[in-house]
């Protein structure tokens, strides 16, 4: 029959008292309240001793984002110390904090959402999701398109050849550019670029190309396809980012596949969008950012004519033929 509950399970023996003592034979056990397992048993001298259990509980962080993660009870700061055990039973509040230009996403593991308490009657583990807080993407170098704050439409006309770059330039290290896909996706390829030639799919270095036909998407690396990578609904988040520096393409922060090829910086958002009524989404832009370097076009002055006259920039051949002026 019961005796006693509620012991301090931190405590290396207890005393106890058996009512009505039945005299010899009898044989008490130590059974936990949270698993029902018996763990100690004592035959008759009036103590028993306790073996504490108790369970791991680890925490990891990933995703481009940076904070940390604090325990109550204490024993987890993850960044700093982000494995701890603690007694059976015993319930564990978790608490992320953001560092500048980061949020937090969610708990993944065992427990979700934007509040965790683990009930540590097993070994757990826990992931902490940060991300980079995105900008909205200014447009410019309008190619047959037009802007609205952060979204690109193009206006009229069919072909690769219309789209638009960032303002800003994703200059150094993890980073990422994404847009949603509206309710009726046009074609169009978005993704990430070294420079910037005009507006073609070609143009593009890592890009996600939604193709509406078939609902698939697909990854195209200097117009050169890379296979599907997955599916696509009116709604999702589409994103090409450079994690650890390696350019990887998500959907609704999925992991959808990654490039082998090394990016070279600076980066800008980069789009080709071949039909009328195409448009991106809430285009955004994160990282360590810079304005985009715009050299303006100058005008070339011509001298040591041979054969040839030149009024401002323009050059023209003399009335004779030959490779023979300049």
């Amino acid at each position: 029959w019961p005796i006693a509950s509620g012991l301090d399970r931190t405590a290396t023996s207890h005393a106890w008292t058996v009512p009505n003592n039945p005299g010899a034979g009898y044989t008490v056990e130590v059974c936990s309240e949270v698993s029902s397992a018996c763990e100690a048993t004592d035959s008759g001298d009036g103590t028993f001793a306790i073996t504490a259990t108790t369970f791991p509980l680890s925490v990891s962080r990933d995703g481009l984002g940076a904070g940390s993660v604090v325990s109550s009870p204490s024993g987890i700061d993850c960044g700093v110390d982000c494995a701890e055990d603690y007694s059976g039973g015993t319930e564990v509040d978790l608490v992320a904090t953001v560092l500048p230009g980061s949020e937090f996403v969610g708990f993944s593991g065992a427990c979700t959402g934007l509040i965790c308490t683990v009930t540590m009657d097993g070994g757990k583990t826990v992931t902490a999701s940060f991300d980079l807080i995105g900008e909205l993407v200014t447009w410019e170098r309008l190619i047959g398109t037009e802007a609205t704050g952060s979204t690109l439409r193009r206006t009229s006309g069919s072909g690769w050849n219309a789209g638009a770059v960032s303002s800003r330039v994703l200059s150094a290290g993890d980073g990422y550019v994404e847009y949603t896909l509206p309710a009726s996706p046009g074609y169009a390829l978005f993704g990430l670029s070294h420079g910037d030639t005009d507006g073609s799919s070609a143009d593009i270095d890592y890009g996600l190309y939604a193709y509406p036909p078939s609902g698939q998407l697909w990854v195209f690396e200097k117009g050169v396809s890379k296979g599907i990578v997955g599916s696509f609904a009116p709604g999702v988040r589409l994103r090409v980012s450079v994690e650890s520096g390696v350019v990887t393409y998500r959907k609704n922060g999925v992991f959808l596949g990654s490039s082998p090829t090394v990016p070279s910086y600076p980066l800008l958002a980069d789009t080709s969008l071949y039909s009328a009524g195409t448009e991106l989404l809430d285009g955004r832009i994160a990282g360590q950012l810079e304005d985009r370097v715009v050299i303006p076009d100058t005008e070339v002055s011509w001298r040591n004519h041979i054969r040839t006259t030149s009024t401002g920039s323009t050059l023209v051949r003399e009335n004779t033929t030959g490779w023979n002026g300049g």
